[in-house]
């Protein structure tokens, strides 16, 4: 797929850098920021990724530019609870980003947006900004490409995080409450549950359930760091 990396073939700096709010709850988060790397120029865009930052104040970053394994694994979710818990501590507002701000990236936003509660098309679409914003895709004159990136990929890192395949009629949401109730036995410290529910359908990666214990003792989520205008 064609990537497209000259300033001038982009409207604003914003789309050239790939440059959003996250959306927490169905709303533009004011915490939590995406964007392609500030730090690693593959793609030329580092400069203005910084400019961006400086403009609305964001200098805490969630950089995964040099995380190279696999999105769906064990090792990249314990890598993203760490840099999580460590970013945290600081003050926001926070920025995800990796070389283009379109996989890694995508990945941990789509986490996120989920556990928030942000509805099924507005995570497609969200994603979806990124194949517009780094490959000049227009979904309104190719629609076919639109859904195989939709059923090809959104909807594998979602099943991957869920476990369920009816996914416009998922309620995310509650989606950290169900993980909550069936952890039990779990502790931060271990990688093992009780045995009465180890081939529950609904336990996901064990990362996910660190994810979620981290998120819980945030100010009652991540949603409510949202514009809600």
């Amino acid at each position: 797929m064609k990537h497209l990396d000259n300033r001038e073939d982009f409207r604003t700096n914003e789309e050239f850098a790939n440059f959003r709010n996250l959306i927490l709850a169905n709303h533009k988060s004011i915490t939590f920021f995406r964007s392609a790397s500030a730090m690693k120029n593959r793609y030329g865009r580092a400069s203005t990724v910084q400019q961006l930052m400086q403009k609305n104040l964001i200098y805490q970053i969630v950089d995964f530019s040099n995380v190279e394994c696999q999105c769906m694994s064990d090792e990249f979710g314990f890598i993203l609870v760490q840099k999580l818990r460590a970013i945290l501590r600081k003050d926001p507002p926070y920025i995800i980003q990796c070389d283009a701000g379109k996989k890694r990236t995508g990945f941990i936003c789509l986490i996120l947006e989920m556990l928030s509660g942000t509805d099924y098309t507005n995570i497609v679409n969200d994603y979806l900004e990124s194949y517009k914003n780094n490959n000049g895709l227009d979904f309104l004159t190719n629609p076919e490409i639109a859904k195989e990136i939709e059923v090809q990929k959104i909807q594998k890192l979602i099943y991957y995080i869920n476990g369920n395949q009816d996914f416009k009629k998922q309620t995310w949401r509650k989606l950290h409450i169900v993980f909550y109730k069936d952890m039990v036995c779990y502790t931060e410290k271990s990688k093992y549950f009780n045995k009465k529910y180890a081939n529950r359908s609904q336990l996901r990666p064990i990362f996910l359930l660190q994810l979620i214990i981290l998120i819980h003792r945030l100010t009652s989520g991540l949603y409510i760091f949202c514009d809600q205008n």
